[in-house]
């Protein structure tokens, strides 16, 4: 992970999969704003609501003298880079497969 190449990757807020290298099927998946989707669509689940949590744009000598200010632009800047701001996303899901009941 520590490669620049894979940094810049993650800094732009790219955690895609790819077929070689630490983004690959046998690493430790990581799964974003984007990609969950991808994984919920590969186990057979819908995506009700998709909610980027914990937004935290480096605000930081402005969060004690302005914390309205600095939360009004977490939401405002965090809806366009989800990736790059949130600490985690949250999703609601629901199966597309009926559930055996036992």
């Amino acid at each position: 992970m520590a490669f620049y190449k894979n940094r810049i990757k993650v800094i732009k807020g790219d955690w895609s999969m790819k077929e070689t290298g630490p983004f690959d099927k046998t690493h430790l998946h990581f799964y974003d704003y984007y990609s969950a989707d991808s994984l919920c669509d590969k186990m057979k689940f819908n995506i009700t609501n998709k909610i980027p949590g914990q937004l935290a744009i480096p605000l930081w000598p402005l969060r004690k003298l302005l914390p309205r200010f600095c939360s009004k632009i977490d939401q405002r800047v965090g809806k366009f880079f989800p990736n790059l701001f949130s600490q985690q996303v949250i999703l609601v899901l629901e199966t597309t497969q009926p559930v055996a009941v036992k």
